[in-house]
């Protein structure tokens, strides 16, 4: 019986073309939020304490953090992906350790309203914004301490061919849970660290035809097989 597949893709830099979390403190912040952005690259603090830390130097309103947002693009090969996968009936869960406020203006300007996605939440109070974490793991049995504990996402689904598309440091814990990984920038940098087996893509048309080269070969050995158990 063939696994049902699930994808789960990263926000930022995967599906958005550039970190737009990122780009807000470019624009907002006063300068010092690179500190905490250092300390989280070189791996001193966690994803969860550097967002804290960024956003004490953010200064802007919704309306005009909205509509910044709204400048910004996703990846103009992923609506394709995403039509195929529905056809396929294959769910998309998006897993992010950003803002789930810019990936719902993103989704929307682009017609892909309704998928799923897990975040950390910005709540806004003038011209500050404060940071939640509702899916926060403490017990996260690969000890992430990110603000959204990609892994725990996927866990429930340890009977599916789980599929992890990504390109940031968050994306190594949920790559751990994936039984195929699509990566680019520093995922990449991982999993050949890790000697994890990895397919490296630069958009998600790249995704699409691997994994419809996949689904025929997977359809092929059903269909090889089925032969097999009929001539016995």
């Amino acid at each position: 019986m063939t696994q049902q597949t699930i994808y789960f893709c990263d926000f930022d830099g995967t599906i958005a073309l550039k970190d737009i979390g990122n780009e807000l403190h470019k624009r907002f912040s006063n300068p010092q939020w690179r500190t905490p952005n250092r300390a989280y690259r070189a791996g001193r603090i966690t994803s969860r304490e550097c967002l804290w830390s960024q956003y004490e130097f953010f200064r802007a309103r919704r309306e005009e953090i909205e509509a910044f947002v709204l400048t910004h693009e996703i990846d103009s090969t992923f609506p394709e992906f995403v039509r195929w996968a529905q056809q396929q009936q294959c769910p998309i869960i998006i897993l992010s350790d950003g803002l789930g406020f810019y990936i719902e203006l993103l989704l929307k300007k682009y017609g892909i309203e309704g998928l799923p996605y897990f975040s950390n939440r910005a709540e806004f109070e003038g011209d500050r914004v404060r940071i939640h974490y509702p899916h926060f793991r403490a017990d996260c049995s690969h000890q992430c301490q990110c603000g959204n504990c990609k892994p725990s996402h996927m866990e429930p689904y340890a009977e599916h061919r789980r599929v992890f598309i990504g390109d940031g440091i968050s994306d190594r814990y949920a790559a751990r849970e994936a039984e195929v990984i699509y990566a680019k920038g520093r995922l990449c940098d991982y999993c050949r660290e890790e000697q994890r087996k990895f397919i490296p893509f630069d958009c998600f048309h790249d995704v699409l035809e691997s994994e419809r080269k996949s689904a025929r070969q997977t359809a092929a050995a059903q269909q090889k097989q089925t032969g097999r158990r009929l001539r016995t």
